[in-house]
């Protein structure tokens, strides 16, 4: 009807058209009957809506892919913020305890600081009290010894009768001496452990500082009261300067000038002398405490040594197993150090594999797109490799056995055109199956190539000059790699197609001249046809790509090789713990024993090196107190003589004084 002929009308038809239509192929009588019966426009839409679909799977695959890939991330970011916010609650909880720990430790320190003060005032009320007794002892040791001394003279004046009374009081007496000197000997080790709790009392020393910031005001405000005294003093010593001119005194006055000079040398000389007293008094009290000191600690010395000889094989024990626990210490320190190191490495490690595995699995779904494309474009061909093991003989499909480089991608695909989804099998036999089970199960049809009988296409001699020529990249058939048994197929899919830059370049070397396929999907074809336009990204089924290929498998062989690296590096560090756990329990162990140990024989570690060390310091001490003592007793006695002279001078001045006064 679009046509307008009708079926009872008559139509004119030109001359020679019956036996052109007669004799054109089969292909082109089939179009011209479809362009006249309106098919064409159908076929047409069908194509271009098969297009489209083929377009929306791609989009659809491609999104699926996406929508996996962000599923991973987002389940990765999630963790990643499940870790970090229990980082920060672990974080406050751990400020919030080391704030209640500070505070109650600043607490316990205020205590035991006020303890502190109130038992360093008992203290000192202690060594003021043991102080008294010494010196009440001292007097009356002395006074003993005086007794005995009188005693002993008695005894030699008066007879043998009074004499045995006499022994019976001398024993009585060396008795009540002797309880006295146990006495004495008491204070005085109970005066050394006073001394000893002295560092405690240096926390006084803050307070007395107070005071004395508090005396040197008070110094100030009496040292301007002095101030206002001494010009009171010069005005009295003004009105006396006149009195003594007005009568004549000036001789008695300069005697008496003298004599208040006297007066006050002698002040100052007892003064330092009563200062060098009490720093002599001061040194004799140190030398006693040091040789109580020196005392106790030879005691000390003498008491370890009878310890270590008395436990000789044990301090022997004990030294073995501190070396051995040195040994232990060493060692899991280093073990530590490569924990932590390991740590790191297999951090990295987990890192790169990550890395890798994503990688491959981008290139993997695009393998895995190509193959539902591959599959999915006809039923057919599905339907036969996904029984392949029914069909022991079916190797795939022609694109499954090339592989281009990504540049010749587009332009082998589209050389190949159908003749890429053409399955290979081993021989006919195999094809012959293939095609009865198709058609029993109703599946559609698809192109077989049997090894045993393809042929490949007649290679028309090309001319050199074409190969040769600018923008030519060579034959499609050397451009493709493949295995040497199926070069027949090959040659029957490709022919001598050549690859060219792209159509112009054809129309350089001349359109029929030899089939040429351009880099962007472009085909000319031998008998003059050309089949352009644009083409959709992955819109072909596409041969390996060679370069996805070589970097599956490069990507493939460095996740293997870094999974490897990573089981040997987590089972170096699963042993690296296990030897620390076992470390520590014998560091443990170790320790417990020593203590055990030195407790058993009540040992310190370094009590003998100690003690000596400090029996050193205390010689020191006491040679240098001894110099002091003999220093302080040599000015003792220049001072006293040059006070001695003094006085002899003022008592001579009074006595001028009186012969002027009278």
């Amino acid at each position: 009807s679009s046509a307008r002929i009708e079926s009872d009308g008559y139509n004119i038809i030109l001359q020679g058209d019956i036996v052109h239509f007669v004799e054109m192929a089969s292909e082109e009588r089939r179009m011209l009957i479809e362009e006249v019966a309106g098919i064409s426009v159908y076929e047409e839409k069908k194509n271009k809506a098969l297009n489209e679909l083929g377009r929306v799977d791609e989009r659809l695959r491609e999104a699926d892919i996406l929508l996996t890939e962000r599923k991973t991330h987002l389940k990765e970011l999630k963790d990643d913020r499940d870790q970090a916010l229990k980082y920060k609650e672990v974080t406050d909880k751990l400020k919030a305890q080391k704030a209640t720990l500070v505070h109650l430790q600043l607490e316990k320190k205020e205590q035991v600081y006020s303890q502190n003060l109130k038992q360093s005032g008992k203290e000192k009320e202690d060594i003021q009290k043991t102080l008294a007794d010494i010196e009440s002892l001292k007097t009356k040791a002395g006074q003993k010894k005086g007794e005995i001394s009188a005693i002993n003279e008695e005894i030699e004046k008066k007879g043998e009768k009074e004499q045995v009374k006499m022994h019976r009081d001398i024993e009585n007496a060396k008795v009540h001496l002797a309880t006295s000197k146990q006495r004495l000997e008491t204070c005085k080790t109970e005066l050394a452990k006073l001394s000893n709790r002295e560092s405690q009392l240096q926390k006084d020393k803050t307070e007395l500082e107070e005071k004395a910031s508090q005396f040197e005001e008070q110094k100030k405000s009496l040292q301007k009261e002095m101030q206002t005294k001494k010009k009171e003093l010069q005005k009295f010593e003004s009105n006396i300067a006149a009195f003594r001119d007005k009568h004549k005194l000036e001789d008695l006055g300069n005697l008496e000038q003298e004599m208040e000079a006297f007066d006050k040398d002698i002040d100052a000389k007892q003064a330092e002398l009563q200062v060098l007293v009490e720093q002599k008094q001061n040194l004799m009290r140190d030398q006693d405490r040091l040789e109580l000191q020196i005392r106790n600690v030879d005691e000390k010395i003498e008491k370890v040594t009878q310890l270590e000889k008395d436990n000789q094989s044990e301090l022997e024990s004990i030294k073995a197993k501190r070396n051995n626990f040195k040994k232990i210490v060493l060692e899991l320190n280093q073990l530590i150090s490569q924990d932590s190191g390991l740590a790191a490495q297999i951090g990295g490690l987990k890192k790169d594999v990550a890395r890798a595995e994503e990688e491959l699995s981008k290139l993997r779904a695009r393998a895995i797109g190509l193959r539902e494309r591959l599959g999915g474009s006809n039923r057919a061909v599905k339907a036969i490799l996904e029984n392949k093991s029914k069909f022991k003989g079916v190797i795939g499909t022609v694109v499954e056995l090339g592989k281009v480089q990504s540049k010749y991608s587009m332009a082998l695909d589209i050389a190949a055109g159908p003749r890429a989804m053409s399955i290979v099998v081993e021989d006919d036999e195999v094809a012959s199956d293939c095609i009865k089970y198709l058609k029993n199960a109703k599946l559609g049809t698809a192109t077989f190539l049997p090894l045993n009988k393809i042929k490949g296409r007649k290679e028309d001699e090309i001319p050199s000059i074409v190969l040769k020529s600018p923008g030519v990249h060579g034959k499609a058939i050397d451009l493709i790699s493949y295995d040497a048994k199926f070069s027949a197929v090959f040659s029957y899919v490709f022919g001598n197609t050549i690859v060219v830059d792209n159509i112009e370049t054809a129309r350089k070397i001349g359109i029929g001249k030899a089939r040429m396929v351009s880099l962007d999907g472009d085909l000319a074809e031998i008998s003059g046809a050309m089949i352009g336009g644009f083409h959709a990204k992955k819109e072909t089924l596409g041969f390996q790509e060679e370069d996805i290929s070589n970097e599956m498998n490069k990507l493939d062989e460095k996740l293997a090789e870094l999974q490897t690296k990573l089981e040997d590096t987590e089972n170096i560090k699963q042993k690296n713990e296990e030897k620390i756990t076992k470390l520590r329990n014998q560091k443990a162990e170790m320790e417990g024993e020593i203590l055990k140990a030195e407790k058993g024989i009540s040992l310190g570690s370094n009590d003998t090196d100690i003690s000596k060390k400090q029996k050193k310091e205390l010689d020191a001490l006491m040679s240098e107190q001894a110099k002091k003592l003999r220093a302080i007793e040599m000015t003792v006695s220049a001072q006293s003589s040059a006070l001695a002279q003094l006085k002899i001078k003022r008592q001579s001045i009074r006595n001028e004084i009186g012969q002027l006064r009278s």
